[in-house]
């Protein structure tokens, strides 16, 4: 969980704008008692921006994994997902980065990471088995499969990507 520091009195018309204090970083697909609230305890971030970025980004996540879900054969949506994916991880990568933060929950948003660098993964996954034009999705899974350690499953697709007519032209393709 995250506690944002904030010391400010609001009034009740206010309280009804303002964000969450509190975001969950537990799984939600885990039941509420099995929470790992109480092996890693709250992280104070005092940017509210961040905090806030990350709530607004799981919930972006969301809408587009559903609408994937629901449209199948939509791979935008799949893309887009995988993007929202990564930018979570992101996230969590900058929170780890934060000064002054305990190892344990350090690890605790490393294991969050990977969490989110997987379901990209899974994601981006689904949008490529539905024969995208370009490469550029392709060229994702195979950086995100390189940020997840998955070496020559990218080594693989790379070279698949190299095989194309589209590869020189495709600026995310070179940059691997």
């Amino acid at each position: 969980t995250v506690e944002v520091a904030d010391d400010e009195e609001l009034d009740d018309e206010e309280k009804q704008y303002k964000a969450p204090s509190k975001v969950s970083f537990a799984d939600e697909r885990m039941p509420a008692d099995s929470s790992t609230d109480d092996q890693v305890g709250p992280v104070l971030i005092g940017d509210k921006a961040l905090v806030h970025q990350l709530d607004l980004a799981k919930k972006a996540y969301g809408s587009y994994h559903i609408g994937a879900i629901l449209c199948r054969r939509d791979y935008s949506l799949w893309l887009r997902a995988g993007d929202l994916a990564s930018e979570i991880a992101s996230i969590h990568t900058t929170i780890m980065e934060l000064p002054g933060l305990p190892d344990e929950k350090i690890e605790a948003q490393r294991e969050e990471k990977q969490r989110w660098m997987e379901e990209a993964k899974n994601d981006y996954h689904a949008a490529d088995t539905l024969k995208p034009p370009g490469i550029d999705i392709p060229a994702k899974l195979a950086y995100t499969m390189i940020e997840l350690g998955l070496l020559s499953e990218a080594l693989t697709r790379i070279t698949d990507l190299k095989d194309t007519s589209d590869f020189d032209a495709s600026y995310r393709a070179w940059l691997l």
